[in-house]
C-alpha cells in the first residue's frame, strides 16, 4: 500500500525495541561479502557463474538472522556510497528463503526503499520516487508487525516512506546491494 508523509507522523517509537541485527551468512548471495562479525555487507563481482541449481539466485542480497512473527522492533542501517549502481533495504518474507528470482515489491513478499542510478525509490508495483534532501546516511526502520513498516533517516528523523500491510508469515530484515562502492552496516 502505498504511504504519505501524513501516515503515523505522531506515532509514539517508544513502544518499538531496538533489535541487534546480524547478517545472515546462510541467506547470502554468493556475490555478498560479508565483514565485521556479519554487520557490514558488500558487493564482490565473482567471476564464477551462478550454477543453475543455485538456491542463492540472481539477486545479491542478504537476509538478517533475526525474524519476526509479532511486536514492534526497530534498527538502524547505514549505507555508504559513492554513487554506485544502487542499494536496497527492508523486509522479505521467511517463504522467500531458497528463492532463485526475488523481485523486490510488496507482491512478491519483500518490502524495500532504496537507490538506483542515483534515484530513491520505494520499491512497489510502479515504483514511488522518493525526494529526499538531504540524502540519508543512517536510516532506521520501523516494524510494526500489526500492520507498518517505516522508513526514517535516522539522523533527522525525517519519514522517508511508510508501507501499510499485513504481515502474514515470518519476516526477516532484507538487505542489498548492487556495487562494490556500496557498503551496508548495522
Amino acid at each position: 500500500m502505498r504511504s504519505n508523509t501524513r501516515i503515523r507522523t505522531a506515532y509514539s517509537f517508544a513502544r518499538f525495541s531496538r533489535v541487534d541485527i546480524c547478517l545472515d551468512s546462510e541467506t547470502a548471495h554468493p556475490a555478498v561479502l560479508l565483514l565485521d562479525d556479519r554487520k557490514t555487507m558488500t558487493y564482490r563481482s565473482t567471476k564464477e557463474p551462478v550454477a543453475d541449481g543455485d538456491a542463492k539466485g540472481t539477486t545479491p542480497c542478504v537476509l538478517g538472522t533475526e525474524g519476526f512473527t509479532q511486536g514492534r522492533h526497530y534498527w538502524e542501517v547505514k549505507v555508504q556510497t559513492t554513487g554506485g549502481r544502487g542499494w536496497a533495504i527492508g523486509l522479505a518474507r521467511e517463504s522467500l528463503k531458497g528463492t532463485k528470482e526475488i523481485k523486490i515489491r510488496p507482491q512478491e513478499g519483500i518490502w524495500a526503499v532504496g537507490m538506483v542510478l542515483g534515484e530513491y525509490q520505494a520499491c512497489e508495483n510502479p515504483l514511488t520516487r522518493l525526494k529526499l534532501d538531504p540524502a540519508p546516511q543512517r536510516i532506521r526502520v520501523y516494524l510494526d508487525y500489526e500492520g507498518q513498516l517505516a522508513f526514517y533517516n535516522a539522523a533527522t528523523m525525517c519519514h522517508i516512506f511508510t508501507f501499510l500491510t499485513s504481515f502474514k508469515e515470518k519476516v526477516y530484515p532484507f538487505f542489498l546491494t548492487l556495487d562494490s562502492q556500496t557498503r551496508i552496516s548495522l
